[in-house]
């Protein structure tokens, strides 16, 4: 599904594009949303869902004319299962993990803050290639992003940020999700005054697109979701 010229949602449960025959009475997440970034001569996605839905990412990929052996890069957002458990999977085609330190001591230990006790799943523990500190920028090519950690949801999460085609895209993972609601409060190193940190932070910088962990898309209301999710999160937390 295209998002924008050249950004495409190539997984997600909650836009039915990945299915996985699991059930979970605790979580109604199973898969997350993933995103691919065509660049050309590469492919960068954003989050890689819970790994059981990775050929029918491929496939979807391919439906819309894009070769998965061109994807070099995958950028976690955060180490939940539905969001980060399929990155040994996609290592395995030679595909290089990204994430932010943190992020990527839960995916390497497959860890409780991987939370595959809510999908009744054994961990699935993966290296991950690129670290990132906060403020810190990567780029492929001439494609640069910016990574902002944004810890709240869960103490590893990041919010990614680049320009594309005159426009500013932060990709949220579950920070800010669809119409400024917050994410998952459950994780076992959810911090609320973090969190409320993290929105004000992102509050003061432009954005156009949200490509969030779930649901749809904001394609031009991204700084209205923004201030949405640190209002909410103030009433329900405090001002942090």
């Amino acid at each position: 599904m295209q998002i924008v010229p050249g950004i495409y949602l190539v997984g997600s449960q909650d836009c039915f594009l990945t299915y996985t025959d699991w059930f979970s009475p605790h979580c109604e997440y199973v898969d997350s949303n993933v995103f691919a970034v065509d660049l050309g001569e590469e492919i960068v996605l954003f989050d890689c869902g819970n790994g059981a839905s990775r050929q029918q990412i491929f496939e979807n990929m391919r439906a819309w004319g894009l070769d998965p052996g061109r994807i070099s890069h995958c950028f976690l957002t955060h180490p939940h299962y539905d969001h980060a458990a399929g990155a040994a999977r996609f290592r395995e085609k030679g595909i290089k993990i990204a994430a932010h330190r943190i992020c990527a001591e839960a995916v390497r230990a497959g860890d409780a803050r991987t939370c595959p006790y809510l999908y009744h799943r054994p961990p699935a523990p993966s290296e991950v290639d690129i670290e990132f500190q906060d403020e810190d920028s990567f780029s492929v090519g001439d494609f640069a992003v910016e990574v902002f950690h944004t810890p709240g949801h869960a103490e590893g999460s990041v919010v990614y940020v680049f320009p594309w085609r005159g426009r500013k895209v932060f990709v949220t993972g579950d920070v800010v999700a669809e119409s400024g609601s917050t994410g998952w409060s459950g994780s076992i190193d959810f911090n609320p005054k973090a969190y409320v940190q993290s929105l004000k932070k992102l509050a003061r910088m432009p954005v156009d697109i949200i490509l969030p962990g779930h649901r749809r898309p904001a394609l031009s209301r991204g700084k209205i979701w923004v201030e949405e999710a640190m209002n909410r999160s103030i009433i329900q937390w405090g001002s942090g």
